[in-house]
This record gives structure tokens, sequence and C-alpha cells, in this order.
């Protein structure tokens, strides 16, 4: 017999054609062929320690990527077998992630076959900082070892700012009033400050109620603020005791919905029993959390939807924002049934406006998908019930916060 091999598309796969002739004494043939065909279909193998998916929890202290792994193939015909490496990177996330690196590896031998692609996800947490936060009445600020309004400096950095209201004129104008919190101006430094959300003060038959709101427009944003225990003084006199433990009362805030934060405290009325003057401290701990950015020389491959690259993109964000600011007001406030929304300076084209009552819950959402509305009528005399209402505008990155009441 003799056989003839033809090559087929790679080096592992060929066939061969083997042929038999008899030939008798008068010289007459015949042939009788086989044809083998040899093929590889098994698929290669990853050899070595796949790594798992891991959270570098201590980035911000450690900011370092760990290298990759050296990955090999086995292959059942081809000694050499090709192990293909990507690396991407998305920023685009939300918290507490900053960003994420993907990590793939997938063998392929020589006849085109690849192997189970293994995956290796990388998260970079959102950097975040402990910091001491008070509501801020300007002026109002205490310092240890001086008493209110900061006279005489002491030892051991115990600061903060306290309210100083009238009761008779907070009940004259409704009975509710809201400050910024501040938090991380050390002394009462403003500059160092952050303002992560307000608290608002809600006088009412006798009883005071402490809010809390702590509002994440978008959880893509660089920073992001979530709050625990809080804690509230208050009484007729300021306070002799200045840590937040001994201030006798303290809550718990609750997420109401992803980045909305709310606490509230009911305080005795007795605590505010006052002929004028009533003094509250309202304290909580609050983390800032900042985004991070993905390294330095992986930062060119991060590139928008539309091809334009992210430096780009920041630059017109930053010059349309400085032309038109983000304004909402709301009018008559308080109001018996009717209440108009403006919208001013209007960035994304989806526009959110919730209604919190004073326990912290949604009792109403509004969403506006059209940017050229800028006024909303409503009548909410059949839909909300009297009180007090904290009213969230959400439009893209920007949000406001207001307070309105409803009476009879």
């Amino acid at each position: 017999f003799v056989d003839q091999r033809t090559d087929g598309d790679c080096p592992q796969e060929y066939s061969i054609t083997r042929t038999w002739t008899a030939k008798d004494a008068c010289g007459n043939t015949s042939t009788a062929s086989q044809t083998i065909k040899v093929t590889d279909e098994t698929l290669p193998t990853l050899i070595g320690n796949l790594p798992p998916d891991i959270t570098l929890d201590n980035y911000c202290s450690d900011p370092s990527i760990p290298e990759p792994p050296v990955i090999t193939g086995d292959d059942n015909c081809d000694d050499d077998v090709e192990v293909i490496y990507t690396e991407t990177i998305d920023d685009m996330t939300e918290y507490p992630i900053s960003f994420k690196i993907t990590r793939t590896w997938t063998a392929m031998d020589d006849c085109g076959n690849v192997s189970e692609t293994h995956t290796q996800m990388i998260s970079v947490p959102y950097c975040c900082s402990d910091e001491t936060a008070f509501a801020y009445q300007e002026g109002n600020c205490f310092i240890q070892g001086g008493g209110k309004k900061g006279k005489g400096k002491g030892k051991g950095g115990r600061w903060g700012w306290y309210i100083e209201d009238n009761l008779d004129d907070v009940m004259a104008n409704g009975g509710v009033i809201t400050y910024p919190f501040i938090a991380g101006a050390g002394l009462c430094d403003l500059e160092s400050g952050t303002e992560v959300g307000t608290v608002s003060l809600l006088y009412d038959d006798g009883k005071l109620f402490v809010t809390y709101n702590i509002m994440n427009a978008d959880l893509t944003a660089d920073e992001i603020y979530t709050i625990g225990t809080v804690h509230v003084y208050a009484g007729c006199e300021a306070p002799s005791k200045l840590a937040p433990g001994q201030y006798g009362n303290t809550g718990e805030a609750v997420e109401m919905s992803p980045g909305i934060w709310v606490a509230m405290v009911e305080l005795d009325p007795s605590d505010i029993d006052c002929s004028g003057e009533a003094y509250v401290i309202a304290h909580a701990e609050v983390d800032i959390c900042r985004r991070v950015d993905p390294p330095v020389d992986s930062a060119l491959e991060i590139i928008s939807d539309d091809n334009e690259s992210l430096e780009s993109i920041d630059e017109e964000v930053v010059e349309r924002r400085e032309v038109v600011e983000f304004k909402v007001a709301a009018y008559p406030n308080p109001t018996t049934d009717k209440l108009s929304i403006k919208l001013e300076g209007l960035q994304a084209d989806m526009t959110t406006i919730r209604f919190i009552n004073n326990i912290g819950e949604l009792v109403k959402e509004i969403t506006l998908t059209d940017p050229a509305v800028h006024e909303l009528n409503l009548n909410l005399s059949n839909e909300l019930e009297n009180g007090i209402y904290h009213l969230q505008v959400f439009n893209g990155e920007d949000f406001k916060t207001l307070t309105i009441m409803l009476i009879d």
C-alpha cells in the first residue's frame, strides 16, 4: 500500500489517503483506498494559580495594583499553547466601588480551539474618612475649654456648633427651620468643612423633632456621604457637657432609598419648655467617601461612548456649569393646597422631585423628562396630609433640598 498525506489548516490536522493495489500474473490490477482524517477538537486548558475576584480594601493607604500572575496552557496536541491575556478598566461604577479592573485569560492551541476563559474582577472602593458633623448656625461655635462661642480655646480639640433659637420667633414662622449640616470643619473652620446635607428643627405642640437629611443625588458622584448614629442636645441653657455621648438623645440613620439617609430624634417636651431661647446641638459621625482615579498609565484607555476623551468632556461640563447655576424655589410656603416649584439651570434631561415626610418616608415622587419644563404647578390638597415635608430635587449630579409646610 501507499500513503499520501495532505496537510490541514493547522499542524495537528491532516488526512492520509492509503491505497492498496492488487495485480495478477497477467498484469490486471485493482485498487482500494482508505482516507484517514486526523482532527484536533480537544480544548486546551489553563494551568496555574487562577486568581479569584478581590477587593483592594487597603488601596487608600497602599495604592498599588497586584501584578497579573503567570498563567500557562496545556493541550494534548500542541506543546506551545498561546495564552491570551486582556485587561480593561471601568470607572463608570457606583458607590462603593471607584473603579473595576477586569482581567481575562484564555488558552488557544494551533488549531484555534480555545479554553474556557478565566475572569478576575479587581474592585477598588471609595476612600472614606470618618468626620464629625454638626448643624451650623453662624457665630455659634463652641470649643472645649471655653464654653459657647469659643471663648478661651482649651486643649483636647472638642468643638462644634450649637443652634440658638427664640421659640416664639420660630413658631411665628411656621415652627420649622433648616440648617446646613457641615462635616470635617475642625475647630469650626468652615473652609475645611464640607456641607453634606441639612438638619431641620420642627417645634410642634411642645415637642421638638430633629431630622437629619443626607442626600446623594448620584451614586456615581466623586463624593458620597453616609451617616450612622446621631446625637442631639436640647435645652433652655447652653450645654455644659460637650461630649456627644452625653447629650442624652440618640438616633440611627436609615437609608430611605439609594444614597438618601434620614435620621429623626423626638425630644421630651420638658427639654425645651423654655420661655425664650432654646439651645440645640445636632451632631453625627459622617463618612465622606471620595472616588479614586484609576492608575495614570491606564487613564488614556478610558474613552467615552462617543469616542471623546474624558478630559474634553470634563472641560465642556465645567464650562457649561459656570454659566448657569442650578436653583429651586417653592411657593407659596406655607401653603394650604397649591404649590409651584420653579427650576433653573437644568443640566440633565431628567429631574426627580421627592416629598419626604418628617419621619423620613417617601410619600410622593415626580419625574420630569422634558428639560424645557421650568415650572411645575401642583395641587396637594387631596394627596398629602398637613405637616412638614422635605422637598428633594435631583437633576443629574445636582440636587437641592427645601422644607415646605402644608397647613389648613
